[in-house]
């Protein structure tokens, strides 16, 4: 119990800032809420929800350093295969060194036979063309 009372104190606080953020928007509270994440992920690197938060919260305000962020989310959770996703949909260049990564760690992923074709060897599938190309 007490490391969900501490827990709630970050959510609380974040509330606050991105509230008051919200009412004022001229006012740049970006490195505020920004550090607020950093703080919490200290003591608590493996909290999926907080990672979430952190990642959406750099995306918006600085989307050139969501890529680093999404490095150390991958880093601090190896198994959870929504980092992964996520990166492959903000860092397209990094799919495929992505894709190697999910195989090296036995995680699966469920696509489309087409889908496969495509991330592959970027030749469209034959069920992808359209009726009058064939």
């Amino acid at each position: 119990a007490v490391v969900s009372t501490q827990s709630t104190g970050w959510r609380r606080r974040l509330e606050v800032e991105l509230e008051k953020q919200a009412q004022n928007p001229e006012v740049n509270l970006r490195n505020r809420i920004l550090s607020i994440c950093v703080a919490a992920l200290d003591r608590w690197p493996h909290s999926p929800q907080l990672w979430d938060l952190y990642i959406s919260a750099t995306q918006s305000y600085d989307a050139g350093s969501v890529k680093g962020v999404l490095v150390r989310s991958v880093r601090q959770n190896p198994s959870v295969k929504e980092y992964y996703l996520r990166a492959m949909e903000l860092c397209p260049e990094e799919r495929e060194t992505l894709y190697e990564l999910l195989e090296e760690k036995q995680i699966r992923l469920r696509t489309l036979i087409e889908e496969v074709y495509m991330f592959r060897d970027n030749t469209p599938s034959p069920l992808l063309l359209p009726e009058e190309c064939q």
